[in-house]
């Protein structure tokens, strides 16, 4: 099974639960999974990584390659975009589903869609309009969606403490 990550991925571990200075498996794990190709991100995920500068920005700006940034530009991959748009914009707000729109989430659904791919992602699913949200569009679209704890076991991942 192959992996697509979300933006999400690695900016809410990294400020939350998994920060670089302290937490090296996470990180060292994705790698792992990038040499294998079964994580990759897309290239509008990349573009979304490295505005500004972080600790992620560097991380990942120092991966870029064929194996791990991915780019879509096939025509199935397009095509189901322009379904995830129209249906976004048939069932939510102008601003709304413009926001959506803008950024790498609907690519991120579409390539996942076409390509059979696990999208993971730190977004919940939510009944409430005010936002579009990946697992609402998941479901809409019959696309296998799981978190980044979800991801951590299907891959066997262990983070073992060292002896000091």
């Amino acid at each position: 099974m192959k992996y697509c990550l979300d933006t999400n991925v690695f900016i809410t571990p990294s400020n939350l639960y998994y920060p670089m200075d302290f937490s090296p498996a996470y990180w060292n794990m994705i790698d792992e999974h990038i040499a294998s190709g079964t994580v990759f991100i897309i290239d509008q995920v990349y573009q979304e990584l490295t505005k500004g500068k972080s600790d992620v920005c560097d991380w990942i700006k120092d991966r870029k390659n064929d194996t791990f940034v991915k780019e879509f530009y096939d025509e199935d991959t397009q095509n189901e975009f322009r379904n995830i748009a129209d249906f976004v914009q048939a069932n939510y707000k102008t601003e709304v589903a413009a926001e959506f729109l803008s950024g790498a989430d609907s690519w991120l659904i579409a390539v996942c869609k076409v390509h059979h791919t696990v999208l993971v992602t730190n977004e919940t699913f939510s009944p409430s309009k005010k936002k579009v949200k990946i697992p609402n569009i998941c479901k809409e679209f019959e696309v296998d969606y799981i978190n980044d704890f979800e991801m951590i076991r299907k891959l066997n991942a262990k983070f073992v403490l060292e002896k000091s």
